[in-house]
């Protein structure tokens, strides 16, 4: 049987992510507040367009998420968002409805 000689580097290597010994015992947990959903998902969800939803996020009405490219929002910023925008019938948003 032949073996071939192995060659160690005198360099030690660095573990590539921290160890759980380096993170003090601490585990990192995220726990989302909501599911998050794309805006195609939002705008079905809301009936509207997807330009709409833009203008919605432009207008800082609807909070998002930013991954890379990819825009997300929560599902519980949609609910929160339908909850503000509700009207009552006969009343505008300067004061009661004129006939």
């Amino acid at each position: 049987m032949l073996t071939l000689p192995t060659h160690e580097s005198k360099r030690s290597r660095s573990p590539a992510a921290p160890s759980q010994s380096n993170m003090n015992n601490k585990t990192l947990v995220l726990q989302p507040e909501g599911e998050l959903l794309t805006l195609a998902a939002v705008a079905k969800c809301l009936n509207l367009s997807r330009q709409s939803i833009y203008r919605l996020i432009a207008r800082g009405m609807l909070p998002v998420y930013r991954f890379c490219r990819h825009i997300r929002v929560r599902r519980l910023d949609v609910d929160t968002l339908i909850t503000r925008s509700r009207e009552t019938v006969g009343f505008t948003q300067y004061g009661s409805k004129k006939d």
